[in-house]
């Protein structure tokens, strides 16, 4: 089993749901591997066609071949609503290492414009947080941005 660094690079997205009655949803994202989970940064009142430009990593192993986006809106008196969700599988980006800003397409509708690229060894980050996730779920969520 080798390890290494799963880099993400979150764009942005277009063309999702957004879930607010009144204003404009608050999104954000989960990235799933495994049982690890990092949730982006909120973007505040940006709706439908939210811009998140953060670089996300995992430290990964080859056993999982995939990974999650889950699109949430951050609600304050209620859930989180799930607006959105899709799977990569990996196996591109362990061949290629690296591949460009692509396109996927979130169920049950819009687009998620992602970067992924992989290192086999182990990045430390720069700076780490730890934060907690208090949405649908409560699992630890880790979020730290890389070093190159």
């Amino acid at each position: 089993m080798s390890v290494g660094t799963l880099k993400i690079n979150l764009v942005g997205a277009s063309g999702i749901r957004d879930s607010e009655w009144l204003g404009k949803g608050d999104p954000y994202v989960v990235v799933e591997y495994g049982d690890k989970h990092i949730k982006s940064n909120t973007a505040t009142d940006q709706g439908s066609n939210p811009k998140w430009n953060q670089k996300l990593h995992f430290i990964i192993d080859d056993s999982v071949t995939e990974i999650v986006f889950k699109i949430y809106n951050q609600n304050n008196l209620q859930v989180d609503d799930l607006v959105g969700s899709l799977t990569i599988p990996l196996e591109d980006v362990f061949q290629r290492k690296k591949l460009p800003i692509q396109t996927y397409t979130v169920k049950p509708r819009g687009e998620l414009n992602i970067q992924l690229s992989y290192t086999p060894e182990v990045i430390k980050p720069a700076v780490q947080h730890t934060t907690f996730f208090h949405g649908p779920y409560d699992p630890q969520v880790y979020s730290s941005p890389y070093t190159r």
